[in-house]
């Protein structure tokens, strides 16, 4: 992601905490205590660690089937996440980057899009 787009793209989500904090500022709370609350039990137990991984990498495979119509493209998505999940010994680090990386594919994510 170069330069421009990544600090557009924190301009939004600062913006987007912003206004909804001054909408209702109990549910941003209870959102970023929940939001750590789950991330830091799914570091702790390995097992959720992979299926929080799995269902990542289904909602990408039924995205890239959404946006190209295509069930080859869809196909081969799920299985190439499949694989590297399974096959990966994971750790903290590795479960932080695979979860954060955006994807290279500007089909799947639309905010690569923007420039």
């Amino acid at each position: 992601m170069n330069n421009n787009s990544q600090k557009s793209l924190t301009t939004s989500l600062s913006q987007l905490v912003q206004s909804t904090y001054l909408l209702a500022p109990s549910i941003v709370l209870m959102g970023i205590i929940i939001a750590t609350l789950i991330i830091s039990v799914t570091l702790i137990y390995t097992p959720l660690m992979i299926a929080t991984l799995i269902i990542l990498v289904v909602f990408t495979a039924i995205l890239v089937f959404i946006k190209r119509e295509s069930f080859g493209d869809a196909t081969l998505s799920l299985v190439g996440g499949l694989l590297t999940i399974l096959k990966t010994e994971w750790t903290i680090n590795f479960y932080i980057v695979f979860c954060i990386a955006p994807p290279s594919d500007p089909i799947v994510h639309p905010l690569l899009l923007q420039s």
